[in-house]
């Protein structure tokens, strides 16, 4: 894929998705239309038997009390002929679009979905079952109740966390088309997720996903992919359009359970700080516009999990000048640097005394050797917390999992304690200088 066609194809994508006014009322019917047995004509709407349900209008659930549509049957198809459920883009909405909890044999096709928490959600009660095959066949799970989805054709603009969560096994997401996603206020620092997965035996391809936006200290990740055996995650598009100020942006995240490689291949992943990473084999994929590092390197950490990345084939990789927004004046700047580089993120937040700021030097150093730099992150953690930093605050309630000693617990209370003495000193010091300007 060149440069010029992936250009062209953004611009394809941001006409494509349906928006919540102005919608073309042109309707394309799909040919699975002709199985349609029961019609879906008002929300909220809860589906209780076997079938295939078709949407045959523009429908509108902007007062939800509930998700707008309800699967609570095996053996059901939604087809939404290119028909648009618009719900609510307040960041404090809860609500799902189409959601679906432990049922089988899941298909969700051609359905234009604008607003809502999450745009497409699977879910399954059941945990991963021990010692199960990392190889299933067709109309096998692994341990989960929800297996055998389809989630296909779809355009979602505007939900508010997730754009398709999936938790299931024998999946298949693809040619989805999913933009501007983010902007929740129900969790503080929340992500913002294209497409997320935990399954076994799976494939996400030819999906496009346009606009990733979290909150604070949030991530942006295009596609995260867990467990991951058997699975398949190739032909995706990913832009994040707009980089966070404080947060980062990961392109493909795959966590793996042990077992066999999820493969990540001929993806375009554009304007991401992480491209690819920790846990696959990963080639021929196209990145452009990476402010840190292809790969998301983990080989162990303090929690005592394994974690392994095999390169294989080639990707090929193009640095370049990045824009991120000031959220405190809104002006857009350059970012040409990794802003997870350590020592720059440690200038930054003794300057601004910012606990978004101190939680990103936390980070900073996670990324750069977590069993290497383990008081460091914890220290900054620590400072965070003492700064109001909500994630931090949870983080540092339990630090029994780094395995620190007596003397590193010393240290790390000396250096919390300086650190938050210079912070201090740093803000006496702004403050005089701006008296005496201003006077």
């Amino acid at each position: 894929m060149t440069m010029t066609r992936f250009h062209i194809e953004l611009v394809v994508l941001a006409g494509l998705a349906c928006s919540a006014e102005g919608r073309s009322k042109v309707v394309v019917r799909s040919a699975s239309a002709e199985k349609c047995q029961a019609f879906i004509d008002r929300l909220p709407y809860v589906i209780v038997k076997p079938g295939s349900y078709c949407i045959q209008q523009e429908l509108a659930y902007t007062n939800a009390t509930t998700h707008a549509i309800q699967i609570k049957s095996d053996d059901v198809e939604i087809i939404g002929q290119k028909h648009c459920l618009s719900g609510s883009v307040d960041p404090t909405t809860p609500y799902v679009a189409i959601q679906s909890i432990d049922y089988k044999r899941v298909t969700i096709q051609d359905v234009c979905i604008h607003g809502f928490k999450v745009g497409i959600e699977i879910g399954s009660s059941a945990n991963d079952a021990p010692g199960c095959s990392s190889t299933l066949l067709d109309g096998e799970t692994c341990g989960k109740k929800s297996h055998n989805i389809i989630i296909r054709d779809n355009s979602i603009e505007s939900a508010t966390f997730k754009g398709i969560g999936v938790t299931a096994d024998s999946v298949e997401i693809v040619a989805n088309r999913i933009t501007s996603i983010g902007g929740t206020r129900l969790y503080p620092h929340s992500f913002a997720t294209g497409i997320y997965v935990t399954a076994q035996r799976c494939r996400v391809a030819q999906n496009h996903i346009f606009g990733l936006f979290p909150n604070d200290s949030g991530e942006g990740v295009g596609i995260a992919l867990y467990e991951g055996n058997g699975c398949t995650v190739v032909d995706n598009l990913i832009d994040s359009e707009r980089w966070p100020y404080y947060g980062r942006i990961y392109g493909i995240w795959t966590r793996a359970a042990n077992g066999e490689y999820p493969v990540v291949e001929n993806n375009t992943i554009r304007n991401a700080h992480y491209a690819l990473g920790p846990w696959g084999v990963m080639r021929d994929n196209i990145l452009s516009g990476i402010a840190c590092r292809v790969y998301v390197d983990r080989v162990a950490q303090p929690m005592g999990g394994q974690w392994f990345a095999e390169k294989t084939g080639k990707n090929f990789a193009y640095r370049g000048p990045h824009l991120g927004e000031d959220p405190k004046n809104g002006r857009r700047e350059e970012i040409e640097s990794c802003r997870d580089i350590p020592e720059l993120a440690m200038s930054r937040a003794i300057k601004t005394g910012d606990a978004r700021d101190a939680f990103s030097v936390a980070m900073a150093y996670s990324e750069t050797d977590q069993s290497t730099y383990a008081e460091q992150i914890v220290t900054w953690l620590w400072v965070a917390k003492h700064l109001g930093h909500e994630l931090a605050d949870k983080f540092t309630k339990d630090l029994s999992s780094w395995q620190l000693d007596t003397a590193a617990e010393k240290r790390i209370d000396r250096d919390v304690k300086r650190t938050l003495k210079l912070i201090a000193k740093k803000a006496r010091t702004s403050t005089r200088t701006t008296h005496r300007v201003g006077g």
